[in-house]
């Protein structure tokens, strides 16, 4: 027992607290000296135990940060874990449960599978503020976790970046579990709603329904119900003067993908001429670049918001009605533009991070410069609404595959897959075709020697049916 501070495990000439109030004492005769903020020990004992776990809760009181939030009726204590990537409810508590593939590693390296996922309702009893969270859901009597993101987003505990250099734990997995939050699946949505013009002189086109064969209905009807709860497009029911057709064009896996087909409304619409970057803008800043990570935004048009009166503009015909998009959708002559000045401006000022249509490449010299900026730019995708797709994501190669070419550590070399296609071509048999495998080599020009020299006949072939 300290005779000093009355507490255990230390005896008095050892106790931090008298020597805190001993020093204050003596800056107090000190007028010149400053003021110290003193950050008070929370522990008496000499072993502190981190992300343990404990066999008996009895042995001594630990003062974990916890809090309770109702789970359905029911009240739950949830420890905040800032450590943990990942939400934690046990089956007990979970209303629902998704199979997953997703590993869980414990602090000590041990990993795990948990039962599933599920996404329910969190209500803080305190401000009566309701969430909507996706949880882990583990078997047993495990320790129900809110992770940091989500203390974070439900204001449970705040995060003072502007004092901190935060360090970025580069792996696929660390990575997309820091920032769950981009990675989620979400639609996302860059500041500010854009607004649609169009020629006076033009007069809307009411475009009749497409056919489409009985068995592609239902998946139409699902498809729309999906885009419907999502937000991207709503139905309309009062007139509009444009109305355009409906593409619904299949997917790799069986779905199929509901697209405008605005022809009519392309001749209308005023673009805004913005000047696009491409590759050949940007391979300067990748000269001395060694390691490289690449990114896809998730929907990428999607993240655009139409005001009100541009989206009556987009209304399109179907067999269960019209709908309007409320986002930027595919196919309008002016959807490229008004993407690509949005994104370029919602990533302006990072260094190392190039942007080209919706993907984007962080590029660094070496591992530490390259963290770094991985790191502003993920930051930045949470500040700006910006999502990202998880399956797409390249984290920290030495080379990569970027617009068609293979970007090294070596610098610019043909992508080995457009190669393959140039060679696997059948030989052009008509000017279509002819112009088509040029096209197509043109694209790889750069890496050809005297190659205008050799495509010269060729061309003229093309002229002379001009």
């Amino acid at each position: 027992m300290c005779a000093s501070c009355s507490k255990r495990n230390h005896f008095a000439k050892m106790c931090h607290q008298s020597k805190s109030q001993d020093l204050r004492s003596t800056n107090s005769r000190t007028k010149s000296h400053k003021p110290i903020n003193h950050v008070e020990e929370q522990s008496d004992s000499e072993v502190d135990w981190v992300n343990a776990v404990r066999k008996h809760e009895s042995e001594r009181k630990y003062d974990d940060l916890k809090c309770e939030m109702l789970v359905g009726n029911k009240t739950v204590a949830f420890q905040i874990d800032t450590g943990a990537s990942v939400n934690i409810l046990p089956v007990h508590h979970a209303p629902y449960v998704h199979p997953t593939n997703k590993k869980l590693t414990m602090w000590n390296g041990n990993q795990f599978t948990p039962v599933g996922v599920c996404r329910t309702k969190l209500q803080n009893p305190k401000n009566n503020k309701r969430y909507s969270v996706e949880f882990v859901v583990v078997e047993g009597d495990r320790t129900p976790l809110i992770g940091l993101s989500a203390a974070e987003q439900m204001k449970l505990i705040t995060v003072n970046n502007d004092k901190l250099n935060r360090v970025l734990q580069v792996s696929d997995q660390s990575v997309t579990g820091q920032f769950t939050d981009v990675f989620d699946g979400k639609l996302g949505r860059l500041e500010g709603k854009v607004h649609l013009r169009v020629r006076d002189e033009v007069y809307p086109v009411v475009m009749p329904t497409r056919r489409m064969p009985l068995a592609v209905r239902p998946k139409l009807k699902a498809e729309l119900e999906r885009m419907t709860e999502a937000g991207i497009i709503v139905p309309v029911t009062e007139p509009t003067p444009w109305v355009s057709q409906m593409v619904a064009t299949p997917k790799k896996n069986g779905d199929i993908r509901i697209c405008i087909d605005p022809r009519e409304l392309n001749k209308a619409l005023i673009r805004e001429r913005f000047t696009l970057p491409i590759l050949d803008d940007a391979l300067h800043e990748l000269g001395q670049s060694r390691f490289f990570s690449k990114a896809d935004l998730s929907a990428g048009f999607h993240h655009v918001e139409l005001d009100y009166e541009s989206s009556l503009l987009t209304t399109f015909q179907t067999y269960y009605g019209r709908y309007r998009w409320t986002r930027l959708p595919f196919g309008l002559s002016v959807s490229s533009e008004i993407f690509g000045r949005k994104l370029l401006e919602a990533l302006d000022g990072l260094t190392g991070v190039i942007c080209i249509a919706d993907d984007v490449i962080v590029h660094g010299r070496d591992e530490r410069e390259h963290d770094a900026r991985l790191a502003a730019f993920l930051q930045r995708c949470r500040e700006r609404g910006i999502q990202l797709n998880r399956d797409k994501f390249v984290l920290m190669n030495t080379e990569i595959t970027f617009m068609g070419h293979r970007i090294t550590s070596a610098g610019l070399q043909a992508d080995p897959e457009k190669v393959k296609a140039i060679t696997e071509m059948k030989s052009p048999t008509n000017v279509e075709e002819l112009r088509r495998f040029l096209g197509l080599v043109n694209y790889l020009g750069k890496f050809l020697p005297h190659f205008s020299a050799v495509a010269e006949p060729l061309r003229n072939l093309t002229k002379n049916q001009e």
